[in-house]
């Protein structure tokens, strides 16, 4: 109990320092809509998420909500690690396709596309980008 406590409390602490120069997948530069800035910042995403990586994840939430509300975020990265492990899960899991879908031009949507159980099942995830006035952030 005392080390969940403790692991708890060093998570935060590390989220707590992200801050805006280290927040390298918030507020970042895009050309338009189209760049392939977007299918290599949704890798990356997964990537972290399929290893738990809480701080690296914490990289992509804008700085001023982690300093805000510093103990909602671990549970709400950790919901978003949760869905994309069970779609992992599924037997004989693997991407597809990973590729940039049409949007509008304040929006960037990244689809990724899967099968499982031997090409028996199938569906279809995504990571959704907005531009700001900082740049681009991916919407959680």
């Amino acid at each position: 109990m005392i080390m969940k406590i403790v692991k708890t409390a060093l998570l935060f602490s590390v989220i707590s320092v992200v801050n805006a120069e280290n927040n390298v997948h918030y507020g970042f530069s895009a050309l338009d809509n189209k760049d392939a800035i977007f299918v290599e910042k949704c890798k990356i995403w997964r990537e972290l998420a399929e290893n738990n990586d809480i701080e690296g994840l914490s990289n992509f939430l804008d700085p001023a909500l982690i300093k805000q509300h510093p103990k909602k975020i671990l549970p709400y990265i950790a919901n978003k690690v949760k869905y994309l492990k069970a779609d992992l899960a599924k037997e004989d899991y693997r991407v597809v396709s990973i590729e940039l879908e049409p949007s509008s031009e304040s929006l960037a949507y990244v689809a990724v596309k899967y099968k499982y159980e031997k090409d028996k099942g199938s569906g279809k995830t995504s990571c959704r980008f907005e531009k700001f006035d900082g740049g681009w952030r991916k919407i959680p």
